[in-house]
């Protein structure tokens, strides 16, 4: 006999979710191809080539130019601040759209790219981070003191091995990093989940976005927190510039921005203030009602026992499902509790408090409190799309429906719960000619679950005519194979 791993207690601590909780790996069940991390042996390793052909289609009829810098937009920048950083750039380091272009060398302080570009991708990696860097010095430098989630932003030259690969059969090396601490060594391999921001140079779109896109699979799967992926892109011979935002509705892009223009150095310096304006962790997109392996529903704190079901897309559902029980140790009797503490790494500032808002619930009819066990399914649908929570806790305690005892549909103003600010106003980027699309707006819709269900030897009643459960698997088997 097999247990039903439902009934398994184990310590949030205890989890590994980054490799899918292994001690329940045979009970695990991914809704994708390209959904296992490294070490898991039970799922077929992948050609780079195959993996970035799978993701890439997620993003058909998906890709979309967008002001990501206006009010309202993850990237928004003030333009006071802008000036302010141009003229830093200018008077302090001696940087301006006309002595960026230079064949002299390039150096921390001084970033130099040849006017006629780089003919070798490889010799672009130094001058691009010198660069952004000194764009990031600059702001520092510029803005006011006020929070600033990404504050210790810092560009590193990767070109090693991440940790985790996601099935691939080869390492997966991004060119460039953004990180917010350095890592204790060059020979150490770095998670995802240390990343800000992901860094790729290449001299053709197509190619530059299919292997982003690879990245942004891993970073979002990595940290189910997170519902955006930030990142770079860099032409090496065109010397252009592209601002990425991957997420679930697909892919937001600025578009290419010229260096060899005033316009495009002041238009990618107004991108880079404005990612380094970000002020908290719910602007950068993050889960606000969780911390590490804590959900906070209703007032309550629930840690996972284990993930039931994932679908680690970028574009579409992303559906997860978790089991739930509520926890002893409430985050908030913790007094000192910080990110760097966690069992789970973050990309935030290491010594903020922890800052865990919960979540509301809309209670069935006949529900007064969420059970301490739960099932708890978060999901992005298409804007419109019927909510299954409002539909299923009407057949509350009925057999053959599951009990759905509390839901929600995340408000528009939550960055975390909607995708409607990452696409507003976005027209179609047609990149790969013939594509024709619009923006689908997608919101999470989450549903709790009670744990127990209808037990099947107490359904039988000839009177209100519900069968014995022998009756019941000869009508299904009948169902299934035919007369």
């Amino acid at each position: 006999m097999t247990t039903n791993p439902l009934n398994v207690d184990t310590p949030s601590s205890a989890l590994d979710l980054q490799a899918g909780a292994s001690q329940y790996q045979t009970n695990f069940r991914f809704s994708s191809a390209l959904q296992s991390p490294s070490g898991s042996s039970s799922r077929p390793s992948l050609h780079q080539e195959v993996m970035k052909s799978q993701i890439l289609r997620e993003f058909k009829s998906a890709t979309f130019l967008v002001d990501l810098t206006t009010e309202g937009a993850p990237f928004h920048a003030d333009s006071n601040d802008v000036q302010a950083v141009l003229g830093r750039l200018r008077h302090h380091y001696g940087t301006t759209d006309t002595t960026l272009l230079s064949d002299d060398d390039s150096s921390v302080d001084s970033p130099r790219f040849p006017p006629s570009g780089f003919q070798k991708e490889g010799k672009s990696y130094k001058p691009l981070i010198h660069f952004l860097n000194v764009i990031v010095r600059a702001t520092n430098e510029c803005l006011l003191p006020s929070p600033r989630y990404l504050r210790g932003l810092h560009f590193d030259h990767h070109g090693r091995e991440m940790e985790e690969i996601y099935n691939s059969r080869r390492p997966l090396k991004p060119d460039a990093l953004g990180l917010l601490h350095s890592p204790i060594s060059h020979q150490q391999k770095l998670s995802w989940k240390d990343v800000a921001i992901i860094v790729e140079v290449k001299d053709q779109v197509p190619e530059l976005i299919q292997q982003l896109s690879t990245y942004a699979h891993c970073y979002l799967a990595v940290d189910r927190r997170r519902s955006f992926a930030t990142a770079i892109g860099f032409n090496h011979k065109s010397l252009q510039i592209f601002f990425f935002a991957f997420h679930r509705s697909g892919l937001s892009s600025s578009g290419p921005i010229s260096l060899r223009t005033s316009e495009g150095f002041q238009t990618v310096v107004k991108h880079m203030v404005g990612i380094l304006s970000i002020p908290d962790e719910e602007a950068f997109g993050l889960d606000m009602t969780r911390h590490g392996n804590v959900y906070r529903i209703n007032d309550r704190d629930y840690d996972i026992v284990r993930q039931i079901c994932v679908r680690n897309s970028v574009r579409g559902r992303a559906t997860v499902v978790y089991s739930l029980k509520c926890t002893q140790f409430p985050i908030s009797s913790i007094t000192h509790l910080t990110y760097a503490s966690c069992p789970v790494h973050t990309t935030g500032a290491q010594d903020n408090p922890v800052n865990l808002r919960s979540r509301t619930l809309m209670l069935a009819g006949g529900v007064t409190q969420l059970p301490d066990r739960i099932v708890y399914k978060l999901s992005y649908q298409t804007e419109g799309h019927t909510f299954e929570g409002p539909l299923f806790s009407g057949f509350l305690g009925q057999f053959g429906i599951v009990d759905v005892v509390g839901f929600q549909l995340c408000a528009p103003e939550e960055p975390f719960g909607n995708t409607e600010y990452l696409i507003r106003n976005g027209s179609l980027w047609n990149f790969t000619q013939g594509v024709t699309g619009t923006p689908e707006k997608r919101r999470l819709h989450c549903t709790a679950m009670s744990f127990e269900c209808l037990p099947l030897l107490d359904t039988s009643d000839k009177e209100a005519g519900i069968p014995t459960p022998t009756e019941l698997l000869e009508t299904i088997l009948h169902a299934m194979i035919g007369k």
